[in-house]
């Protein structure tokens, strides 16, 4: 495992490259369901969009 790890910080970048960061979850209007599902599909949001009534 510390192999695995040696090989991908060299090639990677240093130690604040693994770090994972969570994201906001994003929140839209019910009304701009269409809006929330191209962002979805473009990529542009990721991890949990909610349509709010």
């Amino acid at each position: 495992m510390k192999k695995i790890r040696e090989i991908a910080l060299s090639r990677f970048g240093g130690p604040e490259v693994l770090e994972l960061r969570p994201t906001a979850p994003c929140a839209l209007p019910l009304a701009q369901a269409a809006e929330a599902h191209r962002l979805l599909e473009s990529g542009q949001t990721t991890g949990t969009l909610v349509l709010v009534p």
